[in-house]
């Protein structure tokens, strides 16, 4: 076979946007999921695992998005590959994470949520976004100054500590300008 004759054959079955994958194959399997220690990549990787989205399926997704947001043509191939570079790496970032799962994919991001463990008291506290402001304020904490969780000491200390509650708003002087 001639040089010619196999590049011909190679370009023939070149199919942009899919190089090195396979379009049934899931882009995150389970394996990948455990492979970073980073909670944000992590939790990305999950969901993407869980959801079985494939290369097909994202590609798919990402031209109906690019066309609807008016990308031209030349672009998408560009755009797509870079998203799954950074889908790949070993720490994301918030914007990649919302980007694909809920502007891509069109998933709606409902709520977040994170615990913390303070290595001093050994307590863990969880966050959510759904959480209402009122909660975080200071009078409905669940830890107090020293530490603990029970509400003995909060009379002692609320006395010791005074919230101010009223927001002095005043109007901003007008300066006139001299001519």
């Amino acid at each position: 076979m001639k040089i010619e004759d196999m590049f011909l054959q190679e370009i023939s079955t070149f199919k942009p946007g899919l190089r090195n994958t396979d379009p049934g194959n899931i882009i995150f399997n389970p394996d990948e999921v455990v492979k970073t220690n980073h909670p944000l990549t992590r939790l990305f990787r999950l969901i993407m695992s869980k959801l079985q989205v494939t290369h097909e399926q994202f590609n798919t997704a990402h031209n109906n998005y690019s066309i609807q947001s008016g990308f031209l043509p030349s672009t998408i191939d560009y755009n797509r590959n870079n998203i799954k570079k950074s889908m790949k790496k070993n720490k994301i970032t918030y914007r990649i994470f919302e980007h694909v799962l809920g502007v891509i994919l069109g998933y709606n991001i409902l709520d977040l949520v994170t615990q913390i463990n303070d290595p001093k008291t050994g307590l863990t506290k969880t966050y959510k976004l759904s959480d209402t402001v009122s909660e975080l304020s200071p009078l409905s904490r669940e830890i107090t100054l020293d530490g603990n969780t029970d509400d003995e000491d909060d009379d002692e200390i609320d006395n010791k500590i005074s919230y101010n509650t009223n927001i002095d708003i005043r109007p901003l002087p007008i300066i006139e300008k001299d001519e």
